[in-house]
């Protein structure tokens, strides 16, 4: 436990997905986690069981590409937590508000990067609000940066929109443990995670910092110390030790070692 916090927030970015290898934007549409990357999810299990103060609830945005990890990691607490914290419970819910940003005619598209810039080419039968199908934009370097950067509601959910959905998702969700406080663990996007961050840290303001790029699986965590107190960071990102033998964290969430 940090001292003097009540509550802490752990936002953690859902594992790889098979779009993010093939490079396509995925939004709000529902690809699975990419195969053979349980090993790095055994190992955040592990972690998150060896911290002093436990899990009170896992919550996940429905996609399979948050949940089906976010599950595993909340099973793995449930069966051994017992060991350290008598009669200590964990929830698990999934919830939509916690979906990515949504991209309209964007989600599907297909993106890469070179010396040009970041070309973005729409499945066959959408394209940009002015026609075009396929455009390269030298001012961005990566897809996230152009996509954080939109404010087009023509082009999926605009600043507005997702401030809503974030603030909802406070007022039902975290609002009764901002009152009697504990541990949450959130799985979800990388752009909504950045978007909630501002949103929480910085009074409302979705887009207050620049895009900070997540790792698979890691994490940005944040604490408030009493109902009327600000929330703060706790260390910026915070990524995942490096394992040097990933079967044997496997075998370690497996038997609780």
């Amino acid at each position: 436990m940090v001292s003097g916090v009540s509550l802490e927030v752990i936002l953690m970015r859902h594992n790889q997905s098979e779009a993010n290898r093939l490079g396509i934007i995925q939004g709000q549409s529902d690809p699975p986690p990419a195969d053979g990357n349980e090993d790095k999810v055994y190992t955040v299990a592990v972690q998150l069981f060896q911290e002093a103060r436990p899990i009170d609830a896992v919550y996940t945005s429905d996609l399979k590409r948050a949940k089906d990890h976010a599950r595993l990691i909340a099973d793995y607490l449930r069966v051994h937590y017992p060991r350290l914290h008598t009669g200590h419970r964990v929830d698990y819910f999934e919830n939509e508000l916690l979906r990515e940003r949504a991209r309209g005619p964007l989600e599907g598209a297909r993106y890469r990067v070179s010396n040009n810039g970041l070309t973005i080419a729409f499945k066959e039968g959408l394209s940009f609000p002015d026609g075009q199908n396929t455009k390269t934009f030298s001012e961005f370097e990566t897809i996230d940066q152009y996509l954080y950067s939109l404010d087009d509601p023509n082009l999926g959910e605009d600043r507005a929109a997702i401030a809503e959905r974030i603030a909802t998702f406070r007022e039902r969700y975290l609002r009764p443990y901002e009152r009697r406080g504990g541990k949450l663990l959130i799985m979800g996007h990388s752009h909504w995670i950045n978007h909630a961050r501002n949103f929480l840290v910085d009074s409302g303001n979705v887009v207050s910092r620049p895009y900070e790029p997540l790792d698979n699986l890691a994490t940005f965590r944040l604490a408030k110390s009493s109902l009327r107190s600000p929330y703060r960071d706790l260390n910026g990102q915070y990524t995942v030790n490096p394992t040097v033998n990933p079967q044997e964290n496997r075998e370690v969430a497996s038997s609780g070692r």
